[in-house]
């Protein structure tokens, strides 16, 4: 492998500056609480909100090999205190995210007269956030050797069920489809009992009748080349979670290599998460443009990293919402959702050249 850019040492450069932007974000607060950004951050720092905020911090600690070196203090608060946000039933709710979403689409549907999907749009924009972010929750606390104090909900009890949801998804929208998709297949397999596998196995039986065997990927009429990518990368996220082989996967790199999935934080780790699960299944498939894709991402990751230390997930600026709550006011800085996507993406790339190891980054799942 040759090339004029040195995966190794983009990576070393990454690490340490990374690491003590994320220790920054955590001064003088509370231990397991970090701010979103370092100046005019509007997520919450205190008291029992944002736990959103920590599973980045966590995760993107985990990614470049600093956890374990974390005071072991500092690991049981943050561990606990996203624990301390399951409620009985299962799910992982943060009321302050919930108070805070969606206002802007609110107010925007109420000026034009639609109050009643105002409304509804908002039920469901709170239940698909609840449920996202429980997977969240609770995949980083696998991540970490830690288990959910309670079983997830299940609000499928039955295999007919779970085809209904699946079928009632807009797959003509697949990076969104696939998403709930995935949460319904990985709060199955982590749930496990008598009914996991065939549950599990109607849900594939259903995606796969929207599988373009072309392409590898999934959706229903005219869908771009961003969202059957990042669409792709969610459905890809449920094999994993399943220990399921992905059909087409040398299918699914040749059309990743040809097509784009977008400029910011999710597109380019989507991009690498994609051909990094393929490979798996495809192995010695392409490697040669599977290591020169990667070489080249590291270096498209670098254009995020900013003087701060983190990065962001804009190449211009922050990140200013997270699911429809504003967290920032979108200034040139590092961001929290941008330095998980990106260590993230940083660490599919050394893994998919072989020295992700060697250099100590770690993936992760969503």
């Amino acid at each position: 492998m040759t090339s004029a850019i040195d995966p190794v040492k983009i990576a070393s450069n990454l690490r340490g500056p990374v690491g003590l932007w994320l220790e920054r974000m955590g001064e003088g607060l509370s231990p397991g609480r970090f701010r979103f950004c370092k100046t005019r951050s509007l997520a919450p720092s205190d008291g029992k909100r944002g736990q959103g905020i920590t599973c980045f911090a966590v995760k993107s600690a985990w990614h470049i090999g600093a956890w374990q070196s974390w005071p072991q203090e500092l690991k049981d608060e943050c561990v606990q205190f996203i624990k301390s946000f399951q409620v009985n039933n299962g799910n992982f709710v943060d009321q302050w995210l919930l108070r805070r979403i969606g206002w802007d689409s609110r107010i925007s549907l109420a000026k034009h007269g639609r109050f009643k999907k105002a409304f509804s749009d908002m039920q469901e924009l709170k239940a698909q956030t609840v449920r996202a972010e429980t997977r969240q929750s609770a995949a980083t606390l696998i991540l970490l050797g830690e288990r959910p104090s309670y079983p997830l909900p299940m609000s499928w009890q039955s295999e007919q069920a779970v085809r209904e949801f699946v079928r009632a998804l807009d797959w003509s929208h697949p990076w969104g489809a696939g998403s709930h998709a995935s949460h319904l297949v990985s709060f199955v397999s982590m749930n496990g009992g008598e009914t996991k596998d065939g549950m599990l196995e109607a849900a594939f039986e259903e995606t796969d009748r929207l599988l373009d065997a072309k392409t590898g990927t999934w959706g229903i009429g005219e869908v771009t080349h961003i969202q059957r990518i990042n669409g792709a990368m969610k459905m890809l996220t449920a094999y994993d979670w399943a220990n399921r082989p992905i059909p087409y996967p040398d299918r699914l790199i040749d059309y990743t290599l040809k097509n784009t999935s977008g400029e910011d934080g999710c597109g380019v780790l989507d991009k690498l998460f994609v051909l990094h699960k393929a490979t798996t299944n495809a192995p010695g498939y392409r490697t040669e443009d599977l290591e020169r894709f990667a070489i080249e991402a590291l270096q498209e990751i670098s254009a995020y990293h900013r003087e701060d230390g983190g990065f962001s997930f804009y190449r211009s600026r922050a990140q200013r919402w997270y699911y429809g709550a504003l967290v920032s006011f979108g200034e040139k800085q590092s961001d929290m959702h941008g330095t998980v996507m990106f260590t993230w993406a940083c660490a599919v790339a050394l893994s998919l050249l072989g020295i992700q190891d060697e250099l100590g980054w770690h993936t992760s799942s969503p």
